[in-house]
This record gives structure tokens, sequence and C-alpha cells, in this order.
């Protein structure tokens, strides 16, 4: 027997007992992993896989609005007021209750009042060396305002003047916007003698185109600076050869006193008071003289007719100007 334990019968012994202790190690281990992971190890464990049965679909519901609790799964006419029956939203509950703060609070603003016109006349513009200003009379407070261009007008807060020409004046005011204002137009309807009517308390003919009476203490109420009106006038030197002779109005406005008082566009003021104009320095000079007595005395040339206006001014209070 000793001739059969040889080393290597003993190597091919061990060989056959690890192959039978692996065999029964994978008989033993391999059902209680497939056990425990519920993994197909092979190709004949695979199940298939269940599909997934869609939920049953909902029926849609009709309800009449005036009789909600008559419901039906079909289109048609509520059997009680015979209206259409219209489709039962079921998650309606959801929306009206806003359980998730989905509404929009809209709150409705007012609209804002209307914007009122100023009841405001441009007179015309008031030339300072190269700088013009605009004469501004308010209707509705009975007075005028001399405005320079970019200023605000006195008593209005927001309303700038932002041009000025001899024809219009511009402003901007908040709110609203740039608005115009021509040489006589007014946002205030009135008649062709509006302007007329406006001045006749202050200044009546007696002779029209010849003689008036001014009452001055009424003029001053309504007219801020004398000399402004006279300026608005766009007066033109005129001259006859080399020689300056008198003083053209290029532009009177027919809300202008002025205009009410006999002068006319195209005129040509030849003297005040006997004084012969030759510039408007002089002129606002002999002006401011005169309206201190008791008339004023104009010398001017219309076309080739030379015309004579003759001004009374009536004082009712002692040393009023």
């Amino acid at each position: 027997m000793t001739k059969w334990i040889t080393k290597q019968n003993i190597t091919i012994l061990n060989s056959v007992l690890l192959g039978v202790f692996i065999i029964t190690l994978v008989a033993v281990a391999v059902p209680f992993i497939k056990k425990e992971a519920n993994l197909p190890l092979f190709a004949s464990d695979r199940r298939p896989t269940p599909r997934m049965t869609p939920p049953p679909k909902e029926e849609e519901m009709y309800a009449c609005p005036r009789h909600p609790e008559g419901k039906s799964t079909s289109p048609g006419k509520c059997v009680q007021c015979g209206e259409e029956l219209k489709k039962v939203d079921k998650y309606a509950v959801i929306g009206d209750r806003d359980l998730f703060n989905a509404h929009l609070i809209v709150v409705k603003i007012p609209d804002p009042p209307p914007v009122q016109p100023l009841n405001w006349q441009y007179v015309g513009p008031y030339k300072i060396g190269e700088k013009l200003l605009a004469i501004i009379r308010d209707r509705s407070k009975n007075t005028e305002y001399t405005v320079r261009e970019g200023e605000e007008v006195p008593g209005y807060f927001g309303v700038t003047v932002t041009s000025i020409s001899l024809e219009s004046v511009k402003f901007m005011r908040a709110g609203v916007g740039e608005e115009e204002l021509k040489v006589g137009q007014t946002p205030s309807p009135g008649g062709p003698g509006q302007f007329k009517d406006q001045w006749a308390d202050a200044i009546r003919p007696v002779v029209a185109g010849h003689t008036y009476t001014v009452k001055v203490e009424l003029l001053a109420q309504r007219i801020a600076s004398p000399e402004a009106y006279v300026m608005s006038l766009g007066l033109e030197q005129n001259m006859e050869g080399s020689r300056p002779e008198g003083l053209k109005i290029a532009l009177l406005p027919k809300e202008n006193f002025l205009a009410v008082a006999g002068l006319m566009q195209g005129d040509i003021v030849k003297s005040i008071n006997g004084s012969a104009i030759t510039d408007l320095t002089s002129a606002l000079a002999y002006l401011k003289a005169a309206g201190s007595g008791p008339s004023i005395e104009l010398e001017i040339l219309r076309g080739r007719t030379p015309r004579k206006l003759v001004y009374t001014l009536v004082r009712t209070r002692k040393g009023a100007e």
C-alpha cells in the first residue's frame, strides 16, 4: 500500500477534495443568495415585467346652472327650466376657495379727473435786448404775468414757459405735457366782440377812431405794466430816407387794449403829445410823462393818411396814475 502513497497521488487527492468542497459550497450558497437578493441569476429566472393599467376614465358630468342638483353624464337641456346643461368643473371648488392663493386681486384705479384748460391769453412778446418775455393775461384772475423763457408762471406751480415767439408761447404743464397758446387764441368761448367788451368799462370811444376816454384806475387794475403792452406791439423803427421817423406797429394782437383804443397793425406812431418819436426808448419816456397828465395825444400815419388820436385820462382818486 505504501507504493500508492506517493507525492503525486496526494496532490491528485487534494485536488479532488477541493473540487468537491467548491461544488458543495456553490450548491448551498446560490439558493440563499437568490432568495435574499431576489435577482435573476440565470435567463430562466427572469420574470416578465407587469403592464401598468391606466386608471379608469372619469365620466364627464353636466349640470344646469340654475338646478345644479340634477346632473347628467351627457349634454342636453335641463328638464326643469329647459336651459342648456354646462360641463361641470370638478376642480372649481379649489379655484373658488383659492387654496393656493392663485387669484389676483384686481384693484381698479379710477381715471384721473380731466385737466381743465388754463383761462389764459397770450398778449404778445416783450423784448429786452435780444431776449423775449411773454405777456400772459390770466382771465380767471384778471391779471397779467411777464414771464421769461424757462421760468415758472407766478401762482401756477409746475407750469413753466418753454418757448416764446412773436406768434405763440409754449409752456409745460405737469401731467399734461407741452401746450401752445397763440396770439389772439383764448381757451374760453366768446363772440367777435369779446375783447372789445372786455375793455369797454375802461376805454370808451367818444368819436370812434379819433377821441377816447380812459379810466386810469380800472386800466391800472387790469394792466400790470402798460409799457410791456407797448413793447409787445413788435415796434419797428420807421425810416424815411436816412432819417428815423416814428415807430411802426408790426404786431397788434386783437386782445391788446391798444387795439380797442383805435390803433391798428401797420400804423406808424409819429409823435406823443407833440414830441417826435425816433426810437423805442424815447417813446416809452414820452408815454410815461404823458400818462401823468390830463390827456395823451398821438399823431399816427395810417397808409398815407395822417391821423390824430386823443385819450382823455379820467381819474376818480386824487393823484391816481
